[in-house]
């Protein structure tokens, strides 16, 4: 009989493609265990939702967060440098929602899903990334957004109850804290330091406001607020967005006289999403980007405002010239979507189909050709799929094949009933 043995199917098909997936012990790192370590086929990229995306100061390196994994690129060569991983359990904890590098290069600071009083902020020297150098408490709540003052004096941090805490972060002080105005709503739609002021402009239910890093507390309609700013919040009301859509993420760097947005917008009956790159008093876009497939999810600006990075609920991590809208790099995970899988009649074999039919040729769970076996005792990919796979079969005896979905992904199990 076979032990319960959970398999991510994108994960199986990644192999078929060459050498570049990597194989690796998913331990923890900065973590200890006393279980066995588990074999993990790194797909080189994300399968599901990336919640943030950060760019080093010198714009050499950008981070990505999604579920439980932050990936690092190389820019100029494109290459993944570094995947950082935390809990592996199927459940939300450990998730990373949240990514920044501090100004001076040295630090990158993951926010998390965790509500302990150890802290769910992770900091890791960007000269050793094989362990969280530290973990800083204040928050008892996941870790949903993370933002530096451009000197690196205060960092500021949200949790998912809307709390926000100000910190001197040299001295890994809490300045102090501000609360949602809305404690039902406590979502940040925007998060960001638009210049080098030390002024935090936020978005949330109850509409924009502007926070002072040097005193923790909300800004009242007459207090003064640089120039930049005001007359972006002045001309922000008249801007004319790709498709007429109202923008989902924005990023800011006004100090560099420029801004991001991105969203969704619908036209001619189908769905358009776009991010396009603004000068800081336009209404109109500088350039506009469209390449990516599905809802854009995260944005980010590199510090001097030439490049953009967008990312999507695919996993895909796009980088482009914010002048000319060019694409730079595209970095895609190796996994395949896979859709349908059978074993055959001796319960030894699961079989693969990742290239679809069209869809007036689908039919109940056959929706593609069996292209791959996967062998259960040797655990080796081959190509082909030749032999009998009942098309309704999912198990046979105390063997059963399922689909399981945790962490915004799906999964096949192979287990004993």
């Amino acid at each position: 009989m076979f032990p319960h043995r959970p398999v991510l199917a994108c994960a199986l098909i990644a192999s078929l493609w060459g050498p570049a997936a990597q194989v690796s012990p998913a331990v923890a790192q900065g973590e200890t265990t006393t279980s066995a370590p588990q074999l993990v086929l790194d797909l080189q990229g994300f399968s599901g939702l990336v919640t943030s995306l950060s760019f080093s100061a010198r714009g050499d390196l950008l981070a990505a967060a999604g579920g439980k994994v932050v990936r690092i690129w190389n820019i100029e060569s494109g290459q993944l440098i570094a995947t950082l991983r935390g809990e592996t359990r199927r459940t939300p904890f450990g998730n990373c929602y949240a990514v920044a590098f501090s100004p001076d290069g040295r630090e990158l600071l993951v926010g998390i899903d965790d509500y302990s009083e150890a802290g769910s902020i992770r900091v890791y020297q960007t000269s050793d990334l094989g362990e969280i150098a530290q973990l800083v408490a204040g928050h008892r709540a996941p870790v949903k957004r993370l933002a530096f003052t451009r000197d690196g004096r205060y960092m500021a941090s949200a949790g998912e109850n809307g709390k926000i805490i100000v910190w001197n972060w040299p001295a890994r002080r809490a300045v102090g804290a501000v609360e949602p105005r809305d404690p039902n709503q406590p979502l940040y739609h925007v998060f960001s330091i638009p210049s080098a002021d030390p002024l935090l402009l936020v978005n949330e239910a109850a509409g924009p406001s502007v926070i002072s890093l040097e005193t923790a507390r909300r800004l009242s309609p007459g207090d003064p607020i640089p120039e930049s700013l005001r007359s972006w919040l002045t001309t922000n009301s008249k801007v004319r967005f790709p498709h007429g859509a109202a923008p989902a993420s924005l990023s800011l760097q006004l100090d560099q006289g420029g801004w991001l947005a991105a969203g969704l917008g619908k036209e001619g009956g189908a769905d358009h999403y776009w991010a396009a790159s603004f000068l800081a008093d336009a209404i109109e876009p500088r350039a506009t980007y469209r390449n990516h497939r599905y809802v854009i999810t995260a944005t980010a600006l590199s510090a001097d405002g030439t490049l953009a990075a967008s990312a999507d609920v695919l996993g895909e991590v796009h980088v482009w010239d914010t002048l000319s809208g060019a694409s730079r790099h595209v970095f895609r995970s190796l996994g395949r979507p896979v859709y349908r899988a059978a074993l055959d009649a001796a319960g030894k074999r699961l079989a693969l189909g990742s290239e679809p039919h069209a869809a007036a040729d689908w039919a109940r769970n056959r929706f593609a050709d069996l292209q791959w076996t996967f062998d259960l005792a040797t655990r080796a990919v081959r190509p082909g799929a030749a032999g009998d796979y009942p098309q309704e079969v999912s198990g046979l005896g105390e063997k059963a094949l399922d689909v399981a979905y945790a962490n915004d992904l799906f999964f096949l199990t192979y287990s004993s009933r």
